[in-house]
């Protein structure tokens, strides 16, 4: 041990004789005794040893650091977004939803109907919408008959038959523009059509995807108010 460190407890131990005493000094019995059993409770400690030597003080946590950019700019973001509406039932209906709109019979607009379906709907889980659209757009092409079978039984049959084989020759054959002009009918009865079996869909796919969703929210969500 160095003389430094002797010297330093040395000092510590006067110190705490002196602090111990003092309190005790005025109180006396009637024999002019001391009683401890009236002394202050530090003094006390510090006459039956209870002061620790040695003991350093602890320092204070150092102070986080700021965030940088790509945490604020991205991460947060992020992750806010992954934590907005990540209730059970409000996931389940941001899938079913976004599900639905995946199947949106006019190609290359399901992400915009997708965007302005949670811009309508702003409590549901926008990640989770975009996620199941893009999952769920493939299945567009067998399901753009039915859209066109269930706008037939409403406003008839259409003037010319529509087959997908005869897109690509129609394309190569009167252009873009033409092409689109021939598709206008088959794509707006596809749309009527698919807007009146969304109910239908919404459904199918909350019921389907209802237990998963409980298990991503309860893993990976916040609680938070039910749908």
């Amino acid at each position: 041990m160095s003389a430094r460190t002797i010297r330093a407890r040395s000092v510590c131990i006067a110190a705490m004789i002196c602090a111990a005493a003092l309190p005790c000094a005025a109180v006396r019995d009637v024999h002019g005794r001391r009683d401890l059993g009236r002394c202050s409770a530090p003094a006390l400690a510090a006459l039956r040893g209870g002061f620790r030597l040695g003991k350093r003080r602890e320092e204070p946590p150092p102070p986080p650091k700021p965030a940088g950019f790509l945490q604020r700019a991205v991460v947060e973001p992020l992750k806010a977004a992954m934590q907005h509406g990540s209730s059970p039932h409000t996931l389940t209906a941001s899938i079913a939803l976004g599900g639905a709109c995946g199947v949106f019979p006019v190609p290359l607009t399901t992400w915009a109907v997708t965007l302005l379906a949670n811009a309508l709907l702003p409590m549901l889980n926008p990640l989770a919408m975009q996620l199941a659209n893009s999952l769920v757009t493939p299945l567009m092409v067998p399901l753009f008959p039915v859209f066109l079978a269930t706008a037939a039984r409403l406003k008839g049959p259409m003037a010319a038959e529509f087959r997908f084989a005869d897109i690509k020759s129609q394309f190569a054959a009167e252009g873009f523009v033409g092409a689109l002009k021939r598709l206008q009918e088959p794509l707006g009865r596809a749309v009527v059509g698919w807007a009146v079996l969304l109910p239908v869909i919404f459904g199918v796919l909350y019921v389907l995807t209802l237990k998963p969703s409980h298990m991503l929210s309860a893993k990976y969500g916040q609680p938070a108010a039910a749908l």
